[in-house]
């Protein structure tokens, strides 16, 4: 036995989050997002299998979001912005994974 975790991620700019939009519950909020990355991690301890997943999967969201801003406008976001968004997407998912149930969903908002 042990535990296996899938951490499912995307990141939305502000300007999509519609009335529509805010309707969603958060899976579909994930999905609507367009590039949904999931990462799956199988282990022996939640702790440690949630902590590793999510670790993943926040880094790898965030790297291609910033990747696809620079393409957009040129630049991407600030250093300490990054590394924050990063640090409460870890976070948020490292406790909502150890709640206990199949699935719990989580948003970080973030605008500046």
């Amino acid at each position: 036995k042990g535990f296996t975790v899938e951490t499912c991620t995307t990141a939305v700019k502000s300007s999509a989050e519609t009335p529509q939009f805010q309707g969603l519950n958060t899976g579909q909020k994930v999905q609507y997002g367009g590039k949904e990355l999931c990462t799956r991690v199988v282990g022996n301890e939640l702790k440690q299998v949630c902590g590793a997943s999510c670790e993943k999967s926040c880094k790898v969201v965030m790297e291609t979001y910033d990747a696809d801003l620079i393409k957009q406008v040129g630049f991407g976001l600030d250093e300490n912005d990054y590394q924050r968004m990063i640090r409460i997407c870890q976070r948020n998912c490292g406790y909502q994974c150890t709640k206990s149930g199949k699935a719990s969903d989580f948003v970080v908002p973030y605008r500046r």
